[in-house]
């Protein structure tokens, strides 16, 4: 078997993908597959997927392959393909813009304090009283409400 035959084998379109997202979890459920055993092999073809998308030379030649068809935009077996700017970034501390250069370090100094008070009330699992040094008013200061979920998560090893 070849990784271009495995490969044929997933889903073309999102009603495939649907379908065999369905019976995967039908056969987890119904205990004909391993839960661990089949997030191992889910996890597996995450990181596969992103190592292949993430390659320089796969983006350009695929990117190659889409100019040949001398369009922005085209159908291509069952999904459609766009030649486009993305990841654009513009580097606006590099301006010389001073009033844009000031709100940039004032912007830094309040999130260094946030992130300082955050610490603080966090380390705090009780209801305390504060006092505002500007005018002196006490206020009743709440614990940080947390939210959080369980789950088991996947390491590949090496």
């Amino acid at each position: 078997m070849t990784v271009s035959s495995v490969i044929a084998l997933f889903p073309t379109t999102k009603t495939e993908q649907t379908e065999f997202v369905r019976m995967l979890v039908d056969n987890v459920m119904s205990g004909n597959t391993d839960p661990l055993a089949a997030e191992v092999q889910i996890c597996n073809i995450e990181q596969i997927c992103k190592a292949y998308r993430a390659n320089t030379r796969i983006k350009n030649a695929v990117l190659d392959e889409a100019e040949k068809y001398g369009q922005k935009s085209f159908d291509f077996k069952g999904a459609n393909i766009q030649i486009k700017e993305v990841g654009v970034k513009y580097y606006f501390a590099e301006t010389g813009h001073k009033r844009y250069n000031e709100l940039l370090k004032s912007i830094e100094l309040l999130n260094a304090e946030k992130k300082e008070l955050e610490t603080v009330m966090k380390a705090r699992g009780d209801v305390w009283i504060e006092v505002d040094k500007e005018t002196g008013e006490a206020y009743e200061v709440m614990p940080v409400a947390k939210t959080s979920t369980t789950q088991a998560v996947i390491t590949i090893k090496p």
